[in-house]
């Protein structure tokens, strides 16, 4: 019988064959934690609805558990359509998994109503309030016993300020870095973005990034692999998390806008740095291609809608010229 096989048995299945796609490095780690961290979502609800077979699993229950709120499976809240675009891939992802796998011939990931993209809202931050984390970082590290290049906050917001997602600040290394050219190459982000050199074109961030390099090469000399921006708990956490760069820079930075008092509930965000950057390279480019290239992003229309340079097509493809 198709799909008869519980539901925890072809999970485990799916995890492991995912396990394998990450090995060989044709899925991301962070996209199999965010994967797995939803299927759970998902084992828990078709559990709650007495589906202990695959088989037992219908297309109004996956639908149901899209639509579900992050617990339970009687609360009529809906969840944020960030959340059901998630797990609407996800469950597509699955059976498209289990078929390969020969768990069952039904792709009711496939079946599902497809659901619209939204396109995030930008709110990028003013040159005026980049000036003012520029001055907060500068004082919260001023005074007697402080070492010039010792805080890791002030060179978060430097690397960020040139390009670097917040995932990729926490892998920069001292042998990123060339002061001759002037430039950084971003890389660590895994495969939402690209990696690229990108020039260090603001005057803070590169004094801040000499300071850095300066105190890093007194504390630990010649060591080209130092760490710039991250110090991660070796005993729990590997350098090469993602997720956990990502968060650590988050943190120092959502503290940093806090502190600068730039902080709008709903609005403004980390992400706020990176859209100013953005606006920043388009101003002084014209060019929708190198805010992609500077961002490290692989799609123009995720940096045009960053530039506010969003579009429809205008032509008529009516033949007859009628609209």
């Amino acid at each position: 019988m198709d799909g008869a096989i519980t539901v925890g048995e072809a999970v485990t299945r799916l995890l492991a064959d995912w396990e394998q796609q990450v090995v060989a490095e044709r899925i991301a780690r962070e996209t199999l934690d965010t994967h797995t961290a939803v299927v759970r979502t998902l084992v828990a609800y078709v559990a709650a609805c007495g589906c202990d077979l695959v088989c037992d699993v219908s297309s109004e229950v996956l639908w149901k558990w899209v639509n579900s709120p992050a617990t339970g499976v009687c609360a009529a809240e809906y969840p944020s359509e960030n959340i059901r675009r998630l797990r609407r891939a996800v469950a597509v992802a699955v059976y498209r998994t289990w078929f390969r796998l020969g768990v069952t011939e039904r792709n009711l990931g496939a079946s599902l109503p497809s659901l619209p993209g939204v396109q995030r809202a930008v709110s990028a931050f003013l040159a005026e309030q980049i000036q003012e984390l520029k001055d907060v970082a500068d004082n919260e590290t001023a005074g007697s016993d402080y070492v010039v290049g010792f805080a890791r906050t002030p060179v978060c917001l430097a690397l960020t300020l040139v390009g670097a997602q917040s995932g990729e600040v926490g892998a920069i290394r001292v042998r990123d870095i060339d002061q001759m050219a002037k430039a950084v190459y971003l890389h660590g982000g895994g495969s939402r973005y690209q990696q690229r050199w990108v020039p260090i074109d603001d005057d803070w961030a590169w004094q801040v990034i000499l300071d850095r390099l300066a105190y890093l090469n007194r504390r630990y000399p010649g060591n080209q692999d130092a760490l710039l921006a991250y110090l991660p708990n070796e005993r729990t956490t590997p350098v090469d998390d993602f997720k956990a760069r990502s968060a650590a820079t988050s943190m120092s930075l959502t503290k940093l806008i806090r502190l600068a008092g730039i902080h709008t509930p709903g609005k403004t965000r980390v992400a706020s740095i990176n859209e100013y950057v953005a606006a920043r390279v388009f101003a002084e480019t014209g060019r929708v291609e190198a805010v992609a290239a500077r961002l490290g992003l692989a799609r123009l229309d995720v940096a045009a809608h960053l530039v506010g340079y969003d579009w429809r097509a205008s032509f008529n493809p009516d033949p007859r010229g009628q609209s």
